[in-house]
């Protein structure tokens, strides 16, 4: 089925979501890569292991998919406007995805007399960033919260059921932390970053 997606994903974004199909495919995506048996399935069939990962990467990849079509048509007013209640369903449930895939392992406890070759991987670790998909998570999560924080104060919809401002703040003061620190001189790009995060605090 991931692999069957996996193709449609793509033509969706190659084709920068053409709007008369772009929302069907999507639906169809969606509703083929998981639902709440199927996690059952997960528990009871794979070793810890490997649901960790089949998890993550169907969070990943339903997160990321909602994040690209956002990204899309970021700076298209006027069909942001035409379909404004399913840009903000999709933002919130690709928020929502990423969220999961950042917290489907439980956080590592890491003896403090571990010796270790490498203190970065550590804190890494520690840190919840397994590889380079759990850090683009971080920030992409970040945006799509900066996205409806952005709308609500346009007034094109309210978000006062939860804070996205604060969720925001949070997962790009950890992009940052971590690509500032262990990573840093590894090519991540911050300014993107620090520009929404200030545009938070003001």
């Amino acid at each position: 089925v991931l692999d069957v997606t996996f193709i449609d994903e793509n033509e969706l974004v190659d084709e920068e979501f053409p709007p008369d199909v772009s929302t069907g495919v999507i639906q169809n995506i969606l509703g083929r890569t998981f639902n709440q048996s199927q996690e059952h399935w997960l528990k009871t069939t794979c070793t810890l292991l490997q649901e960790n990962e089949l998890l993550e990467c169907i969070y990943w990849r339903k997160g990321a998919l909602l994040y690209m079509y956002c990204k899309t048509i970021e700076s298209d007013t006027s069909r942001i406007k035409n379909n404004l209640q399913q840009y903000k369903q999709y933002l919130v449930i690709g928020v929502e995805n990423l969220r999961c895939m950042l917290e489907t392992r439980e956080p590592v406890d890491i003896d403090k007399d571990t010796e270790s070759q490498n203190d970065d991987t550590l804190h890494l670790i520690q840190s919840g960033i397994y590889s380079d998909t759990h850090l683009l998570s971080l920030v992409y999560a970040g945006e799509m919260c900066y996205w409806l924080n952005h709308c609500d104060k346009l007034g094109y919809f309210q978000t006062e059921e939860i804070d996205y401002r604060d969720i925001g703040e949070t997962y790009l003061c950890r992009y940052l932390q971590v690509v500032n620190g262990p990573l840093k001189h590894q090519g991540w790009n911050t300014d993107s970053a620090q520009t929404m995060l200030q545009s938070f605090k003001s």
